[in-house]
């Protein structure tokens, strides 16, 4: 809520501008962007200003096609204001069946969307099964049908991600890279989350000088392996990549299972299933 209030908060103080600009209480919009947009190259900026009721009145490269980046924050706070409103809260559902005693045949869980479910909350869900006396679980099924319509990721870059109603992490993982203590060793790669089967093909190298270039990129068609590859600078410091995940799902149940085995508590199978609960809501 606090970053929805951000938003609306940063879009009146740009109505006040363009509004004053348009006006002339502070000289033409005009002048403002060229003095603030100066240097850069305003090929790879677009403005449009719009009257509801007359369209584009003012704009620089108005029908170039941009990528919507933070911005697109301001419609997607608005639409969930009106449809969901301030006090709507995301659920994630826990439910077993075939209980007896502290063991379940199986635990469903069952996601809606929340996009706060990371590291910190997944670890507080194992905790609150294993406090709720399960200790032993046949299998591990996971229901992402809340979504009727869902959107693969268009890239590798964590901003590229999907969604999922059982998202983790804002489906992306991360990687620490730190150069070796001595030049011509290769430098430390430790991922996030270290539980997950991470798999490395290459190495990066530490180096004395030079421009310091490295690539962590995803090997095709396989899950959690990566190609690395470029080198770091000895005197850099440690620096982190985010990557997106292709299979959200997995990710999700990957990374449920190792905090239930660190909680205490067995999952049998070791597959990870989708399905749907037949319960109602």
């Amino acid at each position: 809520m606090v970053a929805i209030l951000r938003v609306l908060l940063s879009l009146f103080i740009l109505s006040l501008l363009f509004n004053g600009a348009l006006f002339g209480e502070e000289g033409s919009l005009d002048t403002l962007l060229s003095k603030n947009l100066k240097g850069l190259n305003t090929s790879s900026v677009g403005v449009a200003v719009l009257e509801l009721d007359k369209g584009v009145i003012y704009g620089i490269n108005k029908h170039a096609a941009f990528k919507p980046a933070s911005v697109a924050k301001i419609a997607t706070s608005k639409l969930a204001l009106e449809e969901l409103g301030p006090n709507y809260k995301f659920k994630t559902d826990v439910y077993v069946s075939g209980r007896k005693g502290s063991k379940v045949s199986t635990l469903t869980v069952r996601g809606a969307g929340d996009p706060s479910l990371t590291t910190e909350q997944l670890w507080v869900l194992a905790r609150e099964i294993r406090a709720a006396g399960v200790r032993d679980i046949g299998k591990l099924i996971l229901d992402d049908s809340f979504f009727l319509v869902t959107r693969e990721r268009s890239g590798q870059r964590a901003y590229e991600a999907g969604s999922s109603a059982l998202s983790f992490n804002f489906n992306s993982v991360s990687f620490k890279v730190c150069p070796a203590n001595k030049v011509g060793l290769p430098a430390s790669l430790v991922a996030d989350l270290f539980e997950l089967p991470f798999s490395f093909y290459g190495s990066i190298k530490t180096t004395s000088s030079g421009a310091g270039r490295y690539l962590i990129d995803e090997v095709r068609g396989k899950e959690f392996t990566y190609r690395i590859s470029g080198s770091i600078r000895r005197s850099s410091k440690c620096s982190r990549i985010y990557r997106s995940v292709r299979n959200p799902l997995l990710h999700f149940g990957l990374a449920l299972r190792a905090f239930l085995d660190y909680v205490g508590v067995v999952v049998r199978s070791k597959e990870i299933k989708r399905g749907k609960l037949s319960v109602n809501s």
